[in-house]
């Protein structure tokens, strides 16, 4: 038995708030999600639109909070952020907007120190050779985001305290 037009904009608007409930998604996430769950690309895009004018749905809104979330439990630097967000589909002005607003130099050099503790707290310098030892440091840093440039200031200040 066919659905009609109604009944499949309803269980779409069903699976769009369900969605949402556990936490706030971009849209381009939203859409894929909704694709999978079979509902057609024309009931989709009315879905979302009325989700952005009831501002249940919003890109901006969605990469502050991601950036919030990471800052606070996950740290991460700006081309880790960029490149997540990214994948979630938001656009590269609504990222550049809200990395500039949220994440400053000061805060962003902090995680990369608390990452770089963490690391040093499970890697004995006893294993490598020293050299070894920071250049595997450097990486771990790198491969989280963060510049060369803070990568550098952060681990010569490591070396200097050894």
């Amino acid at each position: 038995m066919r659905k009609n037009l109604d009944d499949c904009l309803q269980s779409a608007k069903d699976d769009a708030f369900n969605l949402l409930s556990y936490r706030e998604r971009s849209e381009n996430e939203l859409k894929k999600r909704l694709l999978r769950k079979g509902h057609k690309r024309a009931i989709i895009n009315q879905v979302i639109a009325r989700l952005k004018d009831l501002d249940y749905l919003n890109d901006k809104r969605f990469a502050e909070m991601w950036i919030r979330d990471r800052i606070a439990n996950k740290p991460r630097g700006r081309y880790y952020l960029k490149k997540e967000l990214k994948n979630k589909g938001v656009k590269p002005a609504v990222i550049a907007s809200v990395l500039n607003k949220l994440l400053t130099d000061g805060n962003e050099k902090e995680m990369a120190e608390k990452l770089a503790n963490k690391w040093i707290k499970s890697h004995s310098i006893d294993k490598y050779h020293e050299a070894e030892y920071f250049l595997r440091l450097k990486r771990y840093l790198r491969n989280k985001g963060f510049s060369f440039d803070l990568v550098n200031i952060v681990v010569s200040k490591i070396e200097e305290n050894q």
